[in-house]
């Protein structure tokens, strides 16, 4: 069934009536995608920075009023929370390998020979206990293809990033 002409005029009258109308409310708004959307995905439970609070001090330096420049502050805070878990990643992981844990090996049973074929014993049964934990990274190593990939691109990709986006936002 069509939508009648009456309805068109009743829809768009009444979407006048709600939404945000003052300038503050527009502006928390604007930062909705930042806490729900997709932009909410790009910090994780390993980032050791809130990506609301990293956009907001950027908003304060560099004036969000309009939308094009709130593009730019939300990449900036996206690039500084990356940033941040590159070099966190790259810190645990030299930890990690200056600090592995540390095992024993275990017997658990006996090798004994078998009854028929004495030349040959059973291989016996043994088992690692951990003695010394170490520092594991907390950050998965899921996150990132290998650590060469960290130190060789991903890191440098990410300050000449940034260094654009603060001079995109200088500019205008």
């Amino acid at each position: 069934m069509p939508t009648t002409e009456k309805q068109i005029t009743a829809n768009r009258q009444n979407g006048k009536l709600g939404g945000v109308k003052t300038p503050e409310g527009k502006a928390v708004s604007s930062r909705n995608s930042i806490k729900h959307g997709i932009l909410s995905r790009i910090a994780t439970d390993y980032d050791w920075v809130d990506l609301q609070d990293v956009y907001q001090k950027f908003a304060e330096e560099f004036d969000d009023s309009k939308p094009s420049r709130r593009v730019l502050i939300e990449q900036l805070a996206i690039t500084y929370v990356r940033m941040g878990r590159c070099i966190r990643y790259e810190t645990e992981s030299i930890r990690a390998a200056m600090n592995p844990p540390v095992y024993k090996t275990v017997v658990v049973e006996e090798p004994r020979p078998y009854p028929f074929e004495m030349d040959m014993g059973s291989p016996g049964v043994y088992k690692q206990e951990l003695v010394k934990a170490g520092d594991p990274a907390t950050l998965p190593k899921a996150e990132f293809a290998d650590d060469e990939l960290i130190s060789m691109r991903y890191e440098p990709h990410l300050l000449s990033r940034f260094a654009r986006l603060l001079e995109l936002l200088r500019e205008t």
